[in-house]
């Protein structure tokens, strides 16, 4: 506790964490609720994954791969690839800077509006050209997972609404899963069921033996546990961040913060004859 002092009058701060109006803790003392007891559960809650109010795990537990999951699929963009990059060469590109085209997408997300009316919000058609995706625009942790996935002898997957030509720009960035596959290759996008059909006959398993990961709960979460998959949601990028704070969230069977905490999973759950030798 740390004594502040204001003019003449001095008073202790108490921690906001641990604060309890003195009533309230009276009342909890007088139905057998002990202080120490209350203090405990108020500091948990601030320990929660992400400070959601959702129920996010604890920082620092180890997550766990669902039972009977036999391959994991991913989605592209912000799961796999940072697209800072493409979205500011179409800022400069569309003659806009890169500030005023990602705040007008972050308020179109939140707002569960679809982003591509960030155009007609410019009032700018388009830019036609694309940025191809490299190796650079990788998340650091997005290879590893894949390559932990394969070597726990699950089926590894690609598959999001992307452009035409995705595949072979993320193969030579580095990725080579069982199945790569895009929207506009198999002419159907999320959210449509068809689009989770194609992933479960890609993938070849039942579908509750496929784990969808991906960083959208309307794209992402929802619909594929709607088909009967299971979920990760991953909380990066915009969609990530604002939809973390949902209530929905909750329904993704793993939360995380990286794909460094899948990676960690995936070795974990290996037999102990696959793990190198220290």
């Amino acid at each position: 506790m740390k004594q502040l002092r204001h003019g003449r009058f001095a008073r202790t701060r108490v921690p906001a964490k641990n604060y309890q109006h003195p009533n309230t803790l009276a009342k909890r003392q007088a139905r057998g609720v002990s202080v120490a007891d209350r203090l405990s559960d108020t500091a948990a809650h601030h320990r929660v994954r992400w400070g959601s109010p959702f129920g996010w795990e604890d920082r620092g537990v180890p997550i766990e791969l669902p039972a009977g999951v036999l391959g994991v699929v991913f989605d592209v963009g912000e799961t796999l690839v940072d697209e800072s990059r493409a979205w500011s060469r179409q800022a400069e590109a569309a003659g806009v800077t890169p500030f005023t085209l990602m705040g007008l997408l972050g308020a179109l997300i939140a707002r569960g509006e679809d982003h591509r009316r960030v155009w007609a919000l410019l009032g700018i058609e388009k830019p036609a050209a694309r940025t191809l995706i490299e190796e650079a625009d990788l998340y650091p942790d997005a290879l590893p997972c894949l390559r932990a996935v394969d070597e726990r002898g699950l089926v590894v997957g690609i598959a999001g609404n992307q452009p035409a030509g995705v595949e072979a720009q993320l193969r030579a960035a580095g990725f080579s899963p069982h199945f790569l596959a895009s929207s506009a290759a198999w002419g159907v996008e999320k959210p449509s069921p068809e689009f989770f059909d194609r992933v479960v006959a890609e993938a070849g398993l039942e579908p509750g033996a496929i784990l969808y990961v991906g960083d959208r709960l309307d794209n992402d979460v929802l619909p594929a546990r709607a088909a009967g998959m299971r979920t990760g949601f991953i909380r990066r990028g915009p969609w990530g961040h604002l939809h973390a704070q949902r209530p929905e969230a909750r329904l993704a069977d793993l939360r995380l913060n990286t794909l460094a905490e899948l990676t960690d999973a995936m070795v974990a759950g290996r037999p102990a004859e696959t793990l190198a030798p220290s």
